[in-house]
């Protein structure tokens, strides 16, 4: 290691939440604004080996009924962040960001983590696959 940073692989990752949102969040992020209440963050800590040796770059995991989710998964940690016209109140009483206790869970990703690996895989070029 000699300090310098690493290169860029690929295109850099865009997370697009919409012109207000994406105002609203760097707004919350820059300290100047409390976290809008549109906005839900679900944190989930790994116990399992795989998850934690993992990350993944962030990316849209699912778009309906006006709500739209990313995430990512970073060295045991997964962090899923769901933008939404209006938050139901089921989801804000276990987001971290609203609910009083901040919530954080706990749970074995293992199975998920192999899943989400696999796909990667799959979507690499036949070349690629072949020197692994």
């Amino acid at each position: 290691m000699n300090g310098r940073p690493l290169p860029m692989v690929g295109p850099p990752v865009k997370i697009e939440l919409g012109k207000s949102n994406n105002e609203a969040l760097r707004r919350y992020l820059m300290q100047e604004t409390n976290i809008p209440s549109n906005l839900s963050m679900f944190f989930v800590a790994c116990t399992d080996r795989i998850s934690q040796s993992v990350f993944y770059m962030p990316k849209l995991f699912s778009r309906e009924d006006f709500a739209w989710s990313y995430g990512f998964t970073a060295c045991g940690y997964i962090f899923n962040l769901i933008v939404a016209k209006w938050v139901p109140g089921r989801m804000a009483n276990l987001c971290f960001f609203h609910s009083p206790n901040r919530w954080i869970f706990m749970r074995d990703a293992e199975e998920k983590t192999i899943e989400a690996l696999r796909g990667l895989m799959a979507q690499q070029p036949a070349e690629f696959r072949a020197k692994m």
